[in-house]
């Protein structure tokens, strides 16, 4: 019988404060996303079509469930229901 290969891996588990840290740079990265999206729902005739899609793809990125994010998605469908009447 040949021998073979084997691999060990090791994982350290993270300082409990490192995983807030880490989880606050992630929503601020997102929030600072989500904050140009609503910014530009304030004005007058924002491209709905444009905003979400740009949501969509910061959504992508929002691993934490941003409040900032749960807040621009209700937005954007207040929004879209007002462009219809």
């Amino acid at each position: 019988m040949d021998g073979g290969e084997a691999m060990l891996w090791e994982a350290k588990q993270v300082a409990i404060g490192a995983d807030v840290d880490l989880a606050a740079q992630f929503t601020g990265q997102v929030d600072a996303l989500y904050a140009q999206i609503m910014q530009a729902l304030k004005r007058k005739n924002p491209d709905l079509d444009a905003l979400s899609r740009q949501y969509q793809q910061a959504s992508t990125q929002d691993h934490f469930q941003s409040e900032l994010g749960k807040e621009v998605r209700a937005a954007l469908l207040e929004r879209g229901r007002n462009n219809q009447t």
